[in-house]
């Protein structure tokens, strides 16, 4: 659909007003959730100047650390997300989530560690998060923290008693995948 919407310039009213951000970064994390990496590459490289201009790096940072994560290049996933600066709110979510599984990915346990504790921080006390969000966000932040501390001890987890078949929360399939890797 958003293949189709692109094409035909259906992403805006005319010609001349720019794409949104927010729908952006829709097109970005549905088209790497469909493991379409080099349409994703493609749209970042075509599409950025679509954006406004106090949007554009800051999209393109955010976009490109989603790109070297999904191919796996987590250190220029590292350097993208570092870039990113939190202007969106709906962003932040994002980028502190992406920022906990490279950091998993790496085994950079530290980091990863004083990064959920903000984060823990950051959903408990803003005004930017729906409180029907809240949950949604710390159900990904505890059962990582629970793949993180096993991953750590190079222990086993037991995976049906972390996830739960009505729980929703972000990245759930990666958090499976880490579970999956675990046993």
């Amino acid at each position: 659909v958003y293949d189709l919407s692109l094409k035909n310039n259906a992403y805006t009213t005319s010609p001349e007003l720019k794409m949104n951000a927010m729908m952006f970064r829709n097109i970005v994390l549905t088209s790497i959730k469909a493991n379409k990496t080099d349409w994703t590459k493609n749209f970042i490289d075509n599409y950025s100047d679509k954006l406004t201009d106090e949007m554009k790096m800051n999209m393109q940072f955010f976009s490109y650390a989603y790109y070297y994560f999904e191919t796996r290049d987590f250190l220029k996933a590292l350097e993208n997300i570092n870039k990113v600066e939190y202007e969106l709110c709906t962003i932040k979510a994002d980028v502190k989530g992406l920022i906990l599984k490279i950091y998993y990915e790496l085994d950079y346990f530290e980091q990863a560690l004083s990064t959920i504790d903000t984060y823990k921080h950051y959903i408990t006390n803003t005004n930017e998060i729906h409180d029907d969000f809240r949950d949604y966000y710390r159900g990904f932040v505890k059962i990582y923290h629970e793949l993180l501390k096993a991953k750590m001890n190079n222990t086993k987890i037991e995976k049906k008693l972390l996830f739960s078949n009505e729980d929703s929360y972000p990245d759930k399939d990666w958090l499976m995948k880490k579970a999956d890797e675990i046993k």
